[in-house]
């Protein structure tokens, strides 16, 4: 009965979600000394920015992290690789604006808050990832934050940043939806099998309980009518 219980549906679900965040933290490791060798290489022909810096930073933490490996806690670890992520978003929406891809990371940062943590935490991700939207839109479009200067053409009006805040959060409800939508969908499926296996335990208990205190021979046979199970009941 433990084997059967150890090795349920619902057992395997948390291996499963540590399985997930290996390999995201070794894909985050990954991306990560390739953004920190390009940051390398563009220091060294154009000079330092404190772009660079936030690559470093991210780089050391996933790398801490992923060397600590299970020593850290589902949730520790989970908040590594989405705030990877995240960070990449917001330094990208600081520096290039609508130009570069910060709305894309932060949209994938509440998708996996969402996936890995749960609704309420990717519900915080979209709240904060708007805020900052707006807070970067409002910036460059008063002027404020100055835009780089080979992103002169990238969008500064308020129509045109509340056309692109109005796409990520469209996009990112859709997306969030879909993925809630699945994970319950996924649940109702895992709560049917975990029905039917306790069921099938029962039925499999009962039988042989039956066949163990019969008084009469109890056997089985194939399509080829060759016995395949027999019990006798010794006197």
């Amino acid at each position: 009965m433990s084997r059967a219980t150890h090795d349920s549906p619902q057992h395997e679900i948390p291996d499963v979600v540590d399985r997930l965040l290996s390999t995201l933290l070794w894909l985050a490791a990954t991306l990560g000394l390739v953004a920190f060798i390009g940051s390398l290489m563009r220091w060294a022909e154009q000079g330092w920015h404190a772009h660079y810096a936030v690559h470093v930073a991210v780089y050391a933490t996933i790398l801490a992290t992923l060397v600590a490996g299970r020593r850290l806690s589902r949730l520790v670890r989970s908040v590594t690789v989405i705030g990877f992520v995240a960070v990449d978003g917001l330094a990208k929406l600081y520096w290039d604006g609508m130009r570069g891809n910060g709305g894309l990371a932060l949209a994938a940062a509440c998708i996996l808050a969402c996936t890995l943590i749960g609704r309420r935490a990717a519900m915080v991700g979209v709240v904060g990832s708007l805020g900052a939207i707006v807070l970067v839109g409002l910036g460059y479009a008063t002027g404020t934050l100055t835009l780089p200067s080979n992103a002169l053409s990238a969008p500064r009006s308020p129509a045109e940043w509340f056309s692109f805040t109005a796409t990520f959060a469209v996009f990112t409800s859709a997306a969030l939806l879909s993925v809630d939508g699945i994970q319950r969908a996924l649940r109702g499926l895992l709560a049917r099998l975990q029905e039917r296996t306790a069921l099938l335990r029962d039925s499999e208990k009962h039988y042989r309980l039956l066949a163990e205190n019969t008084q009469d021979v109890v056997f089985t046979l194939d399509s080829k009518l060759n016995v395949t199970t027999c019990h006798v009941v010794s006197s």
